[in-house]
């Protein structure tokens, strides 16, 4: 197994929060999400609601965060990436775009590189400029992608 550097400002903050805690239930969820740059492009996937997402999703049990990682990757993307490092974790909460639920869902974001593609994945892949993560329908995804480029700009 390879070791993952740990080393990243995200990591070392207070966990940030982002949506609106309402009156209503909402379910404990813990996902893991990865930022890969392929070509000086952020790889993300387009889900059939039509948002875009990082690659990524739910860590099923007796799963670890880097093992459910390689699994959504390949699922979603067709994509075999290795973990490289972690990049910090993050709450949001958020009504589902394909379900009536509601979801407390902790966040953590890896640092990923790609080891190989094998096929296509059950989402369709967007590549798009680093720069444009702010199009990306989660705050907390957003948010990782900011960091990851504040870490990029402190090491040139």
């Amino acid at each position: 197994m390879t070791t993952m550097n740990t080393s990243c400002p995200l990591l070392n903050k207070p966990k940030k929060i982002f949506g609106y805690q309402i009156n209503k239930e909402y379910i404990p969820r813990s996902a893991v999400y990865g930022v890969l740059v392929e070509q000086g492009k952020l790889v993300c996937v387009r889900p059939q609601h039509g948002f875009l997402l990082l690659p990524g999703g739910g860590v099923e049990a007796g799963e670890t965060l880097p093992q459910a990682l390689i699994r959504e990757f390949q699922e979603e993307c067709g994509y075999r990436i290795q973990p490289v490092r972690a990049l910090g974790q993050c709450m949001q909460y958020f009504d589902s775009t394909s379900t009536d639920l509601s979801y407390a869902c902790t966040m953590h974001f890896y640092e990923c590189k790609l080891v190989q593609v094998d096929n296509h994945g059950e989402h369709d892949v967007v590549k798009v400029a680093l720069s444009d993560g702010k199009a990306l329908l989660h705050q907390g995804h957003q948010w990782a992608v900011q960091g990851y480029l504040l870490q990029l700009q402190n090491h040139s």
